[in-house]
């Protein structure tokens, strides 16, 4: 079975954090999927 990840963030700028994540879903799960979303109640 399919092992499958999904990363949403809102990071602007991304970072090392947020690239170790990723990194981690990776050696983990067969997919990641990374999504970036506006965060209006960001400034």
């Amino acid at each position: 079975m399919l092992k499958l990840a999904l990363f949403g963030t809102s990071a602007d700028p991304p970072t090392l954090g947020h690239l170790a994540i990723v990194n981690y879903l990776s050696a983990k799960y067969d997919r990641v999927a990374v999504w970036a979303a506006d965060n209006p109640f960001k400034s």
